[in-house]
């Protein structure tokens, strides 16, 4: 990927266009190999995860049963679901993974020694950016669990992060939204589609509610007033609307 090639509207059109098994197959590829398929080579993506509590322990299981991907390095700060990885990646057949567990910021020894194509970022939200970050700047990619950053000013450090290293972080992990009424607004049968509203329902009182869940979200629903997932209604309104698509 040569970064001269590159600028920030060609950056938030492959970061948005990205998704799922699609970015963790075809990583380390630009983005027109990506949309060919799959990556076909014979060297095997590697993967570190950083986070593998619920979210981060459902994300270790598909990558486990990818062919081609490895998972050499796991990082968390909880014992029991850094012993409960390494065994799961053991029992996949593959070596054992290095793990990193001293400490919050145990992943920045991940970025810093591992030989890795991308770092799986699972953990509490403020840890987003800073793992993404401490990726690209370690000569690695980034796939991030919703949100991707905190505040703007981490979202400009993003973009610039990837202009200087060519390495991007990307909200990749949600899914595809409609797809059926996608294809309706593509072949034309709503007509022009000039306004568009989308909403998204998540019952997290059991989560919320549940330290053993996790114990950091409900502070974000005390401290901050407005949508926490703007990110889940926005991968149906984006693509409908042709932005970046």
């Amino acid at each position: 990927m040569n970064n001269n090639n590159y600028n920030r509207r060609k950056f938030l059109s492959q970061t948005t266009t990205a998704m799922g098994g699609l970015a963790i197959a075809g990583m380390g590829l630009p983005l027109d190999a990506m949309a060919q398929g799959f990556n076909k080579s014979s060297k095997p993506i590697r993967l570190g995860f950083v986070g593998i509590g619920g979210r981060g322990s459902w994300h270790l299981s598909v990558a486990l049963g990818i062919e081609g991907v490895e998972v050499p390095a796991i990082c968390d700060i909880d014992p029991v679901a850094l012993y409960r990885a390494k065994r799961w990646v053991e029992e996949s057949g593959q070596a054992t993974p290095k793990l990193y567990g001293d400490g919050p910021t145990a992943f920045k020894r991940l970025c810093e020694d591992e030989e890795l194509d991308a770092v799986i970022v699972c953990t509490s939200w403020e840890w987003h950016a800073p793992v993404c970050l401490a990726s690209m700047n370690n000569n690695k990619h980034a796939v991030s669990e919703v949100p991707l950053m905190q505040t703007l000013d981490e979202a400009w450090e993003l973009v610039e992060t990837f202009e200087k290293t060519g390495k991007w972080a990307s909200i990749v992990l949600g899914g595809f939204g409609d797809m059926t009424l996608l294809n309706m607004v593509r072949k034309k049968l709503l007509g022009d589609i000039i306004h568009v509203e989308s909403g998204y329902i998540h019952d997290l009182r059991r989560v919320k509610f549940t330290p053993e869940e996790e114990p950091w979200r409900l502070q974000h629903a005390v401290d901050r007033n407005g949508n926490l997932y703007p990110d889940h209604p926005m991968r149906n309104m984006i693509p409908a609307l042709d932005i970046n698509h």
